[in-house]
C-alpha cells in the first residue's frame, strides 16, 4: 500500500469529507516509506486507476496510528467489529504500531475516522487520518523495468532504515528453500550433516541412560569409550539411490506388519519367509487391504492383519503370543509410540529384541529413554539397551532421515 499523506489528523466532520489526493504528496522523512515505494514512482499515472469506473477501496483508505504493541490482524479486525465497523482490507507491517485500513465507501470510512480517532485501546490513544492510495502495482513494475533497462542495473530497494534490501528471489527458488532446503548442498555434505545429527541423538541417549538406569553404567562406560561417546555402534549412512525428485511412494515395496518376532513396520516382503508368523497392525483400513494384496502377490500365507490403533490392539496380541523369543519392529508416526505400547513392550519379558524405526529420532527420544530406564512401579519388566544403529536417507535435499535402532532386553542374570 502507498505512503501516508501529510494532511493533519482530522476530527471534524468538514475535514473528514476531504477526498484522498490523486497523486501522493511528500512524506515526512522520519515516517519512512510505509510501503517501500521509490521517489521515482511518484507519478500521477500510477494512480490513474482510482479515477476509473472500477471499484477500488484504495480511495477510502485511512491510517490508524499508535496501535498497541504486537497487535495482529485478528486483534485489529475484532476491535473494529466490536465498534460496528466493517473494513474491506487491513494491512499491518510487522512490529510497526500503525496499520492501513480501507472501506467500501466514503460513509463507512468517515464513520471509522470519527469513532476511532482519540479512542483508547490497551492504554494507547489511537489517531486516524486519511492515507494515500496505493500505486498501481502493474504500472509501477513496468516503470521499474524500464528504468532497469535504461540504466542496465536493477534499482535497489530500501527498507525504512534506508538500508538496501536484497532483491526478491524467484518463486521457484523460494519454494525449493522451503520444501528442499538442502537443494544447493552437495549430496555428500547432506549425508555428513544427517549422520552427524544421528551421532548427536545417540550421544544424548547415552547421557539419558546413565541418568535413568544406574545398573547399566559399567556397560555404558565401555560403549562410550568404543563409540565416540555414543551408546552403541553406528553404521555408515545408507544413501538414497535417487537424489533428485519427490519420494512419494518410496515405501511401495514395503507393508505394515507384526511378526512372531512381533514387528510393526513397513518391511521387505522377503522377511516373512524367514519367520514363523507375521501379524500386521494398521489403523487405516485401506492400508490393511493393500497389505493383503501385497502379501498375496508375494505368495505369503503366514500373515494375518488387524485394523486398529496400536495402543488398543498391540498389548492383547503381544500377551497372546507364547513364543519364548520374540523380536519386534516398530515404525510409529513422527510423534512416537503411545505410552501404552511402550509399557506393553516392557512387560512382555519374552520379547527379547526390538527394532525401532524412527522418522524423527529427536521426537522419539522419550520412547528410547522409557525403553531403557530402570524398572519401577510404573514401568515393569527388564529394560532394553541399544546395541546398533543405522541411518537411511529417504529424503534427499532435506534434513529428514530414517534412523533404525536395535535394542536388546537386558539379561540381569547374565555375567555379560
Amino acid at each position: 500500500m502507498a505512503d501516508v499523506s501529510d494532511s493533519p489528523v482530522v476530527d471534524t466532520p468538514a475535514s473528514m469529507e476531504e477526498k484522498p489526493v490523486d497523486a501522493p504528496q511528500d512524506s515526512n522523512k522520519d515516517e519512512g516509506k510505509a510501503e517501500g515505494e521509490n521517489e521515482e514512482s511518484l507519478d500521477p499515472e500510477m494512480y490513474r486507476y482510482i479515477k476509473e469506473d472500477l471499484f477500488t477501496s484504495e480511495i477510502y483508505k485511512v491510517e490508524i496510528r499508535n496501535l498497541p504493541k504486537f497487535t495482529g490482524f485478528n486483534d485489529l479486525k475484532k476491535f473494529l467489529a466490536k465498534h460496528g465497523l466493517n473494513p474491506h482490507k487491513i494491512k499491518l507491517f510487522g512490529k510497526q504500531t500503525f496499520a492501513f485500513v480501507t472501506f467500501k465507501n466514503e460513509e463507512e470510512r468517515d464513520k471509522a475516522m470519527k469513532m476511532v480517532h482519540g479512542m483508547q485501546w490497551k492504554s494507547q490513544v489511537l489517531s486516524v487520518r486519511l492515507a494515500k492510495p496505493k500505486a498501481d502495482p502493474i504500472l509501477r513494475k513496468r516503470k521499474q523495468e524500464e528504468e532497469e533497462g535504461a540504466s542496465g542495473q536493477p534499482s535497489s530497494k530500501r527498507t525504512e532504515g534506508g538500508e538496501e534490501e536484497e532483491e526478491e528471489e524467484p518463486l521457484s527458488v523460494q519454494i525449493a528453500n522451503v520444501v528442499t532446503p538442502l537443494w544447493n548442498v552437495p549430496y555428500e555434505e547432506q549425508l555428513k550433516r544427517k549422520e552427524q545429527e544421528v551421532v548427536g541423538v545417540l550421544q544424548r541417549l547415552a547421557k539419558e541412560i546413565g541418568s535413568t538406569n544406574k545398573a547399566l553404567l559399567p556397560w555404558l562406560f565401555a560403549q562410550k569409550g568404543k563409540y565416540n561417546r555414543m551408546c552403541c555402534s553406528l553404521e555408515a549412512i545408507r544413501p538414497s539411490p535417487v537424489q533428485v525428485g519427490l519420494h512419494v511412494g518410496a515405501h511401495l515395496k514395503y507393508y505394515t506388519y507384526v511378526t512372531c518376532s512381533i514387528e510393526i513396520s513397513r518391511i521387505d516382503p522377503k522377511t516373512p519367509s524367514r519367520v514363523k508368523k507375521v501379524i500386521g497392525i494398521e489403523m487405516c483400513q485401506e492400508a490393511v487391504e493393500d497389505a493383503k494384496v501385497n502379501a498375496k502377490l508375494n505368495g505369503l500365507s503366514n500373515i494375518e492383519f488387524h485394523c486398529g490403533k496400536a495402543e488398543d490392539v498391540f498389548p492383547n496380541i503381544l500377551n497372546a503370543l507364547v513364543s519364548p523369543n520374540l523380536t519386534a519392529i516398530v515404525d510409529p508416526p513422527r510423534a512416537g509410540l503411545h505410552s501404552k505400547v511402550i509399557l506393553a513392550i516392557r512387560r512382555a519379558e519374552h520379547l527379547k529384541r526390538l527394532v525401532y524405526v524412527a522418522c524423527n529420532a529427536k521426537a522419539a527420544m522419550n520412547n528410547f529413554i522409557d525403553l531403557c530406564r530402570a524398572p519401577s512401579k510404573r514401568v515393569h519388566g527388564a529394560a532394553f539397551r541399544p546395541v546398533r544403529a543405522m541411518a537411511v536417507d529417504l529424503f534427499p535435499q532435506t534434513m529428514h532421515l530414517e534412523m533404525l535402532l536395535l535394542l536388546e532386553r537386558v539379561d540381569y542374570d547374565s555375567k555379560q
